[in-house]
């Protein structure tokens, strides 16, 4: 199967909640440290355009995701009530009958195994906490006729990552993201606080002990990594923290 190319016909699970998120940078891996022992998946994502809006509507009863891009164009993609429910709720998070892609806020496109999801985030209400980001995530699963309307949608590369699960407990998940392709040597790990959970009770591994905390820096994001070329990658990872996007 070819990176951002699905195979399962449909789904109806979502979620929806705060995300509280630590994103550090890993230098190198130890070279005892074998990531295939924890469990792993591989994912595949990319993002909308900025400046693009999303709008709901119904016709003849039936719910329409109705998705105007930068060019003036527009697509429309029939949804289930379950994710209109979602997508409504996105509306109503960002204040408006609407939904606007901008700096803040972001739609992604992944392909984690074999489903497919559209996901959502915007601005978080939460006080600010240092060396945390947090945003309000909402994210559904799509079908394969979904995915491919939606997938004229996104602009940038697409960004290809095996997943690694280190630890998954009642209070913290934390991954190892280990980046292919045109990131080939970007290495982050992303712990996840599970309610209201504090990350001063977060344990992480010693061989961490040299990662950078980056989850407030904007060029780390996956969305800006989506639209960064292969040269700019070096200056993220060995010179300037902070590019131009």
């Amino acid at each position: 199967m070819s990176s951002l190319d699905p195979n399962p016909e449909s789904a109806e699970n979502s979620k929806s909640g705060i995300e509280r998120e630590m994103k550090l940078l890993v230098p190198s891996l130890p070279d005892d440290l074998d990531l295939t022992q924890f469990p792993h998946s591989e994912i595949s994502q990319a993002y909308f355009h900025k400046n693009t809006t999303i709008m709901l509507l119904e016709n003849d009863g039936n719910p329409i995701q109705l998705i105007y891009l930068p060019d003036n164009t527009f697509e429309r993609v029939p949804v289930s009530n379950e994710q209109y429910a979602s997508l409504s709720e996105a509306a109503r998070a960002a204040n408006s009958g609407s939904m606007v892609v901008d700096r803040e806020a972001s739609v992604r496109l992944r392909i984690k195994g074999d489903k497919m999801f559209q996901t959502i985030k915007i601005p978080s209400d939460l006080p600010e906490e240092e060396g945390v980001k947090s945003r309000k995530e909402i994210e559904f699963e799509i079908d394969r006729k979904q995915y491919q309307q939606l997938r004229k949608c996104i602009v940038g590369n697409i960004v290809n990552k095996t997943r690694y699960t280190l630890v998954d407990s009642d209070s913290f998940e934390v991954v190892c993201d280990v980046f292919r392709g045109y990131l080939d040597g970007l290495i982050l790990v992303e712990a996840e606080a599970k309610g209201e959970k504090s990350f001063d009770k977060l344990e992480l591994p010693s061989w961490l002990s040299e990662a950078r905390n980056v989850s407030n820096i904007f060029s780390f994001s996956n969305e800006v990594l989506s639209k960064i070329k292969q040269e700019t990658l070096a200056l993220l990872l060995y010179g300037t923290e902070q590019s131009e996007f």
